[in-house]
Formats: C-alpha cells, sequence, structure tokens
C-alpha cells in the first residue's frame, strides 16, 4: 500500500511516508509486546518482570514503536493511522507462533489478516491527502470548531450515559445477572463496557497527533511551548489517557477479553476516524464521493478482519473447555497481545495494563472453575 501510495500519489509524500512509518512502528509495538509476553514465560524463578532485562528490553521496544506511531500521526492524516493500528492483528498473527509456546498460525488467521491488510491498503490509497503545520492557536481554533464540540459533547454524554445505564442495571437487576455475556443483557453490557475505553482512545490518538504537531512546529524554529495552551495539551492527554486505562480495565475485569477486543478496537477504528475527519477536517480533501466511499469500504473491511479473527478465537474457546483452564493464561492470544497495546497509547506505562490484558481472558474462566468447585463440593456435602 505504501508503494503504491509513493508511485501513484508522488505530490503527496508526507502522506506516504507518514504511512511507511505507521506501519513499521506498529510492527515494532506488535514486537515489542510479543517479547514482553515471551520474557513472562521464561521467568521461572517468580522475578518481579521490572529487574528482568529482556523483559526492560522488550518494553523498550514497544515503547519505541509508539514513538514512531505518534511521528507518522505528524507526517499522515489521523484518519489513516487509526486504520493502520487494526495492522498490529496481522503482526502479532504472524509473530506469536514463531516467539510464544503454544500459538498456531490457521487458515482462518491467514484469512483474516489478509481481510485487514486489503481494508489497510484500501484506506491508504484513497484515504483524504492532507500535509498542514499546526500553530497552537490554531489547534485551539480548532478545538473551538462548532462541529468538534458537538462530537465531543455526544462522545461524553454516550459515556455518561453507558456508564450510567450499565451500573444502574447492576443495581436494579443484580451485578452476576449483567456480566453472564450469553444473555442479551449481559452482552449489551460487555459492549456498553467496551466502548467508553475505545472512545477515550480515540481521543487519545486525537491529543497525541496535536502534542506531536506542537513538538514538530517546535523543531522547526516556533516555539509552541512558550503558551500555556501546549501544556493544556499535554495534561489533557495524561488525564484521557488515564481514564481510558482505568475504564479498560473495569471491562476486562468484568467481561471476557475475547468479547472486549472486538468490540474495543471495531470502536476505536471508527470514533478515531471520524474524530480526525471532524478535528482537523481532514475528510474536506474529497471532492468528490467515489474516494469516500471506498475509503469507508476499506474501513469496514478492517473491521470484518478484526470480526472475523475475534470469531475464530472465541468459538475455539467455548468449544474447546481445556481453552478455558488455567494454564491457557501461560499463552495469550495475539488478539489480547492487540488489546495490550491499545491500553496505553500516550504517557502511562502499559504495564500493568498488559499483564492485565494478557491474562483478563483466563481470569475470569479461572473464577468459574473455582466456583464451579465450591458448588461441587457444596452437593457432595448435601449427599
Amino acid at each position: 500500500a505504501t508503494v503504491s501510495v509513493l508511485y501513484w500519489r508522488g505530490g503527496d509524500m508526507s502522506t506516504a511516508l507518514g504511512v511507511a512509518i505507521g506501519v513499521v512502528g506498529t510492527g515494532v509495538a506488535g514486537l515489542g509486546l510479543v517479547l514482553q509476553k515471551r520474557s513472562h514465560q521464561r521467568n521461572v524463578d517468580g522475578r518481579h518482570f521490572c529487574t528482568d532485562l529482556r523483559w526492560i528490553a522488550a518494553f523498550i521496544t514497544y515503547f519505541a514503536g509508539n514513538m514512531i506511531v505518534i511521528v507518522s500521526l505528524v507526517m499522515a492524516p489521523q484518519v489513516i493511522i487509526a486504520a493502520l493500528d487494526s495492522l498490529v492483528l496481522v503482526f502479532n498473527a504472524i509473530l506469536a507462533p514463531q516467539l510464544l509456546h503454544g500459538e498456531h498460525l490457521t487458515v482462518i488467521d491467514g484469512i483474516s489478516s489478509l481481510i485487514i491488510i486489503s481494508g489497510v491498503s484500501v484506506v491508504v490509497y484513497y484515504g483524504p491527502a492532507t500535509d498542514e503545520d499546526y500553530t497552537d492557536d490554531q489547534l485551539i481554533s480548532l478545538l473551538k470548531a462548532t462541529p468538534f464540540i458537538i462530537f465531543a459533547s455526544l462522545c461524553v454524554a454516550l459515556c455518561s450515559v453507558l456508564y450510567g445505564a450499565r451500573k444502574c442495571g447492576e443495581r436494579s437487576a443484580g451485578k452476576a445477572y449483567l456480566l453472564d455475556d450469553r444473555t442479551i443483557a449481559g452482552s449489551g453490557a460487555a459492549v456498553a463496557a467496551g466502548t467508553v475505553p475505545a472512545v477515550l482512545s480515540s481521543f487519545n490518538l486525537q491529543l497525541s497527533k496535536i502534542c506531536g504537531e506542537l513538538v514538530a512546529t517546535t523543531i522547526r524554529g516556533d516555539n509552541q511551548f512558550v503558551h500555556w495552551e501546549a501544556y493544556m495539551f499535554l495534561g489533557l492527554l495524561a488525564g484521557c489517557n488515564t481514564l481510558q486505562v482505568i475504564s479498560l480495565q473495569d471491562a476486562l475485569a468484568d467481561y471476557d477479553a475475547l468479547l472486549i477486543i472486538p468490540v474495543f478496537q471495531v470502536q476505536l477504528t471508527i470514533f478515531a476516524i471520524i474524530n480526525g475527519g471532524i478535528y482537523f477536517k481532514e475528510f474536506a480533501s474529497y471532492h468528490t464521493p467515489l474516494p469516500a466511499v471506498l475509503f469507508a469500504a476499506g474501513v469496514l473491511l478492517c473491521i470484518i478482519g478484526i470480526v472475523v479473527l475475534s470469531a475464530r478465537k472465541w468459538s475455539t474457546d467455548r468449544h474447546h473447555p481445556s481453552a478455558l483452564t488455567p494454564t491457557s493464561s501461560v499463552t495469550p492470544s495475539h488478539l489480547e497481545l492487540s488489546l495490550a497495546r491499545s491500553i496505553s497509547f500516550g504517557l502511562l506505562d502499559p504495564t500493568a495494563g498488559s499483564t492485565t490484558a494478557f491474562l483478563a481472558a483466563d481470569s475470569k474462566h479461572l473464577a468459574g472453575s473455582f466456583r464451579g468447585c465450591e458448588e461441587k463440593d457444596l452437593n457432595d456435602n448435601k449427599l
């Protein structure tokens, strides 16, 4: 996709290089996550991971990948980089079987990866092309634009309603009822739990691009950090990142990661694209409807690839009891690894989130196994 952009869109070299850098950054971050989990597998003596040199090297790799992605955000539109994030599933599907014990690349993994790659290629080729430099005054004016204020207000209202409805439902119907994702109410609560961090993560992506633009403008000689607005954006990034980590951990603590992952990833892609299109006015470069329709088709392909990949893991774990045993926490799927990457895009250390994401799917199953054992003991006592 990057080669085609370089060849066919020679006048838009910045976007082409941004896409290439974004792909590299996504791959490096995916490798860092897999290597982090590999260090956990090899930590047989129970040492804290922060003292493990292999884990430290893996985290540095992961952090470097995210910094590379932020550079790509400065060079390419957010709507394109948001779609590139789905490539982390492809990188993890390829790398996990090579580096982690117990992971295998299936035919469905390969097909879904090709679907995602095809979708990303279409998004890159037909995505909007913008190459603008921003100052803090311009970024503030974009923040005050009516369309963005409406969008941000709707997002705040959506998150508040979903969170409030979920908590009220837990009080009225009982938390145990809503935690059963096999029911309509439970599935709806799980979707609500995964949507809130996805919306926050889309603003993380936007604020990361804003801060990257400020740094880039400063490097070019126009210091933006003499104005208080620059520090306001840094504070918003830190605060939004914190809320996203908390809400995502809350979702992972209550629901199966194999359900939360596709909900989170799909919603993140959609909201991040809408966010970038409205705030940075990236859709304004479309003068005819056909490129916009093809861009939307590419995004849809990415979403289909994510869902197909998720459905395979969901089906496997639901139909094979061995997948629900405590031992399965040793080898996380590439889906869990991708969620771990999404936990912290900006300033926060993603270590705790990553570890939780690796084990989240099985912690719920493990708790269910313990409850099953308790019920069996109770029945034996009655007999």
